[in-house]
């Protein structure tokens, strides 16, 4: 009989907060999703250390469920740590720390931090370049092609063409990873990608 310790235990409560924190992007005031991504956390620091791979996507899991619900600055807190964590474990140019690197960004993009949000999303631009190669990175550039104008218009109404492009830029900053190539939703969001480039 497997104890709570186990790992298949541990993965399974992982993916059981995955499919909570997503089912509950609607309704952001999940307080009981929250708790348990933090629990998962927990979890994966006590029985793994804090700088194991599957304790980092515990933390990026997390990261993403708090900007979901408006938390930014909560979920910078978090990504600068993660960043740092990723990149110390994973590299510079792994995925996950690009995608961590992005999220980070777009985070201080909301909050006001224009330029911090310029700074980590050309970062995030340059390891993705050197990952994936110059021709692979346009889509990088492209998502990057609005955020001069959120210098100019910070402060004012979002007109539709820049609601777009920050839907747009968010998509390109979700790692797909963990859904199969096949995927309904992962297909959706390339489709949207391709014709956004």
């Amino acid at each position: 009989m497997l104890g709570p310790d186990d790992p298949a235990v541990l993965t399974t409560r992982h993916n059981l907060a995955a499919v909570r924190s997503r089912a509950s992007a609607i309704d952001r005031d999940d307080s009981s999703v929250l708790e348990l991504l933090r629990e998962n956390l927990a979890e994966h620091i006590r029985l793994r250390g804090p700088m194991d791979p599957q304790a980092l996507g515990a933390a990026g899991l997390l990261a993403e469920h708090l900007q979901h619900r408006g938390d930014h600055d909560a979920a910078i807190e978090l990504l600068e740590l993660l960043v740092d964590q990723r990149t110390e474990v994973l590299g510079t140019t792994a995925a996950p720390t690009i995608t961590s690197r992005r999220m980070l960004a777009e985070s201080f993009r909301i909050v006001g931090r224009i330029d911090d949000a310029v700074e980590t999303a050309t970062a995030a631009r340059s390891m993705r370049r050197r990952l994936l190669g110059r021709h692979r990175s346009r889509r990088s550039k492209q998502g990057l092609s609005w955020w001069p104008h959120s210098r100019q218009r910070h402060g004012t109404g979002l007109d539709v063409s820049e609601r777009r492009a920050e839907v747009v830029a968010a998509l390109a900053a979700v790692d797909l990873g963990f859904l199969e190539t096949d995927h309904p939703v992962r297909l959706e969001i390339e489709t949207i990608l391709r014709q956004s480039g």
